[in-house]
């Protein structure tokens, strides 16, 4: 009956070292892969690729012709190196989104000189949906 037990528990030893190892090699993979995503989202702090990424996403959404994309692509451009020269201050965070919410206005008027009212609508709905899709998110957070 001893054999028997010992043999019963070398079997679970096995299969619980075989859990143990699978285990490893998922948090392995998954830390892998946050550890990537952590990388590409550094890449965005970059403003030059931020900005078009953004002219990418705006020339798709609003049907934007190749002029307009190059002239959206100048004001993204622009902006970005703001915002870059914003996050980088020492100001506190209430003075930083402030200082945001003024070049928000200035990069829309801008664009008001450069979308027709179709698009330019779309836009306004665009920043609309991505302000309230933050602000739902900073509710979650528990701010």
């Amino acid at each position: 009956m001893l054999i028997f037990l010992e043999l019963k528990n070398n079997k679970h030893m096995a299969t619980l070292k075989k859990l143990m190892c699978a285990a490893m090699m998922m948090l392995f993979t998954v830390g892998m892969s946050m550890s990537l995503q952590a990388q590409d989202a550094e890449k965005i702090k970059d403003p030059a690729q931020r900005a078009k990424m953004q002219t990418t996403e705006l020339t798709s959404q609003l049907g934007l012709s190749d002029d307009q994309a190059a002239k959206v692509g100048e004001i993204n451009q622009r902006y970005a190196e703001r915002v870059n020269n914003i996050a980088a201050s020492d100001a506190d965070r209430e003075a930083k989104g402030q200082q945001l919410k003024t070049l928000q206005s200035q990069k829309s008027a801008e664009f008001k000189q450069v979308l027709n009212d179709d698009q330019y609508n779309k836009y306004e709905k665009m920043v609309q949906d991505r302000h309230e899709k933050m602000k739902g998110h900073q509710k979650s957070d528990g701010q």
